[in-house]
């Protein structure tokens, strides 16, 4: 499988917080605040197979997320595992 873009959240020079495709010459989207601009990266990444890079106030990298998000049907059968209690060995 291909891996998909790299989209990058940082402060730009109007104080906005973008989400710019790693050789995007552009913004695809502007916001107030970092947390709503990781939400948006999240959500285009997850639709294009891609991850995001979060960067600082300074520009340097805050966190690199390059997981691949959980499907429903792996989340449900993580949790059965974690539901199953551990055999116990009689004495």
């Amino acid at each position: 499988m291909a891996v998909g873009q790299k989209y990058h959240i940082s402060l730009n020079d109007d104080g906005k917080w973008q989400v710019k495709g790693e050789k995007a010459g552009k913004a695809l989207k502007l916001f107030d605040t970092q947390k709503e601009a990781i939400a948006y990266a999240k959500t285009v990444a997850n639709n294009q197979e891609g991850n995001i890079v979060i960067h600082k106030v300074d520009g340097k990298i805050r966190k690199q997320d390059y997981s691949k998000p959980a499907t429903v049907k792996e989340e449900k059968a993580e949790t059965q595992k974690e539901k199953k209690p551990a055999s116990k060995a009689k004495k």
